[in-house]
């Protein structure tokens, strides 16, 4: 699934991400080059993983506390994948090799 509507004004392409107290889960490998591991002591309600730019890559909904996820099929670079879960959400910064 990807979703963007970019901005043709290159200066207003910072990403800004809701924001809460989601700060147990991680990220691993990272970087990484097939896939990720994701591990949370909460359900995690949904994972998405976006670009530098905002555009929404990827999306998974009702996932476990635990969830391996396939990014072999992203392009090399920088990748922000935030998380929800019933207390909030969180972000991360994952690099794909």
């Amino acid at each position: 699934t990807k979703h963007c509507d970019i901005d043709p004004d290159p200066t207003t392409s910072i990403i800004e991400f809701e924001h809460s107290d989601l700060s147990n889960f991680s990220v691993y490998p990272n970087p990484a080059s097939n896939w990720i591991e994701i591990i949370s002591e909460h359900q995690l309600c949904e994972l998405s993983i976006f670009d530098l730019r905002g555009c929404l890559i990827k999306s998974l909904h009702n996932t476990q506390s635990s969830k391996r996820i396939y990014i072999g099929d992203l392009l090399s670079g920088t990748y922000v994948i935030q998380c929800k879960s019933s207390i909030g959400i969180g972000s991360n910064i994952i690099i794909k090799n």
